[in-house]
């Protein structure tokens, strides 16, 4: 079975409400067969923002991972994606900063789980 037979036609909730749908939504779709839904009223940014006016609690899978879960828990359904970014200090070059984001997907009728940076 390859990935677009194990997804097609299942919906799954995308964690966002900054409107990565736009661009994660048509790649999902297109690649995997996955339907995109975006919970209405989902304020991601009580899980933390990348510019720190929310403290993140825990880390950046940690906090990606919440809002997963949490989005499964709002619409009842059993795929979700979401993603968490930060600006770090860049690991090789001195006073710079480099953008880092993790992407969760949880698929809870399958068990499967799958981080990307």
């Amino acid at each position: 079975m390859n990935d677009q037979q194990l997804f097609n036609d299942r919906l799954a909730v995308l964690a966002t409400m900054h409107q990565k749908e736009k661009v994660i939504a048509p790649l999902l779709e297109q690649e995997l067969g996955i339907k995109i839904i975006v919970p209405q009223d989902f304020n991601t940014d009580i899980f933390g923002t990348f510019t720190r006016e929310v403290e993140r609690q825990g880390t950046q899978i940690a906090a990606a991972k919440l809002k997963a879960e949490k989005a499964l828990e709002l619409t009842q359904e059993n795929l979700a994606f979401a993603s968490e970014r930060s600006f770090t200090p860049h690991p090789l070059v001195p006073y710079i900063y480099c953008n880092r984001e993790i992407v969760v997907f949880l698929d809870s009728e399958d068990g499967l789980r799958w981080m990307k940076c």
